[in-house]
């Protein structure tokens, strides 16, 4: 679905009412992941042998102890759970919640936990 976005977004004879319609399809997924990503949440924190911190050394690069993009791509494909690069980034970025290319243990913590969090 994001690629039909893309692909609608580069052409060049795109009518107002083409970019209106890529812009409905985008909105539109990004609602559906965070759906699932709320259910996700949802389980996880119900679950009382949850190990947060278990999960997050399951997905971070071992060398700087944070959650890449790439670590993130490499712990999905392990298990099997095929996304798209643009999915991929969206669960990144919803993750990353100080905004500083990686997702260290609090954002991790507070995504999954759906506390807020805001820069130091």
């Amino acid at each position: 679905m994001l690629q039909e976005t893309d692909e609608l977004f580069q052409t060049e004879k795109a009518k107002p009412n083409d970019e209106k319609l890529a812009l409905a399809r985008y909105l539109e997924k990004i609602g559906e992941i965070e759906e699932k990503v709320e259910a996700t949440r949802f389980v996880l924190m119900e679950n009382q042998n949850f190990d947060i911190s278990g999960l997050f050394s399951l997905v971070a690069d071992l060398a700087t102890d944070t959650i890449t993009k790439i670590s993130l791509s490499r712990f999905l494909e392990s298990n099997y759970i095929s996304l798209q690069s643009e999915s991929i980034n969206l669960l990144f970025n919803s993750m990353d919640r100080d905004r500083d290319g990686v997702v260290n243990f609090r954002d991790f913590s507070d995504s999954i936990s759906g506390r807020q969090s805001y820069p130091d």
